[in-house]
């Protein structure tokens, strides 16, 4: 979960907010308790984003580690696990 601080305090705490985000921490700013930004990091060389890696790089080592032809998963594994909640209304 990230750390949270009110849009209206941080002009005041812009700097704690930024040691949050270099150490690779997530910020959310909230108002009224409910989020509208979130501050996260960048990866900051090719070093650490192969340390990080993403979903592509952690499929592949998935793969890898894993005989997934023969996890005997198949459809009947993911019936009933998708969300069907249509989303926010968006005004036009």
């Amino acid at each position: 979960m990230a750390t949270r601080y009110r849009l209206r305090d941080a002009g005041d705490q812009w700097s704690i907010i930024v040691a949050h985000v270099e150490r690779g921490e997530a910020v959310e700013l909230v108002e009224n308790g409910e989020p509208v930004a979130l501050i996260t990091p960048l990866v900051r060389s090719q070093d650490d984003a192969i340390r990080r890696g993403g979903f592509w790089d952690t499929l592949e080592q998935l793969r890898r580690e894993y005989d997934v032809d023969n996890l005997d998963v198949g459809p009947h594994d993911f019936v009933g696990l998708r969300d069907r909640f249509p989303g926010r209304d968006v005004a036009l």
